[in-house]
């Protein structure tokens, strides 16, 4: 599979990718930002309940929302939210796909390499998924049944555990790259 990956899509498809996900992801992140500002949720307030898997919590929540008469923009920002995780998942992807094609064949990370560019994907797909079952319980709002809770928690939760380990394999495979310039540099002068 790394040799696919090697190949395809084409260098230029992989920065079509990237761009188009750009163009994508940050405004549309941008403005998800500015509604949640406008509706009074801060991001450690939002992650709290996010990662709870408390029925309760999503209720004083969402009970709050209600109470603002938010609930609209609050839907709205979700059905934003599926299209700029959209763009996450290509700028991701066309990332681990650019890093995976740097690695040498003889190095250990090489063998790796190929389960990256799935994981931005499904990184994606584990905020989207969650954000449609919000989006289609909005009619029981501030009441949400316990396994809707848990999707949206359980989804939430994984996908920042992958992101996690995604961010930190970028950052193992940019150090293992300047490690390996850096030999190459200092071999070369010396």
């Amino acid at each position: 599979m790394i040799t696919s990956l090697r190949n395809y899509p084409s260098k230029i498809s992989t920065r079509i990718i990237l761009v188009t996900g750009l163009a994508i992801f940050i405004p549309a992140y941008g403005y998800i930002a500015r509604l949640f500002s406008q509706m009074g949720i801060e991001t450690a307030e939002f992650n709290t309940v996010w990662l709870s898997f408390d029925v309760n919590q999503f209720q004083i929540f969402l009970q709050k929302i209600i109470d603002q008469e938010q609930v609209h923009t609050f839907l709205l920002s979700y059905k934003i939210n599926i299209i700029s995780m959209s763009g996450f998942g290509c700028v991701f992807f066309a990332l681990a796909i650019i890093l995976t094609r740097t690695i040498p064949e003889e190095s250990k990370l090489y063998n790796t390499a190929t389960v990256f560019p799935v994981v931005a994907v499904l990184i994606a797909i584990l905020d989207i998924f969650p954000s449609l079952f919000l989006i289609a319980s909005a009619t029981s709002f501030p009441h949400l049944s316990q396994w809707v809770v848990t999707t949206i928690s359980g989804g939430y939760m994984v996908r920042v555990i992958l992101l996690y380990i995604l961010l930190l394999w970028f950052a193992v495979v940019g150090i293992n790259r300047g490690k390996a310039f850096y030999n190459k540099v200092t071999k070369n002068t010396a």
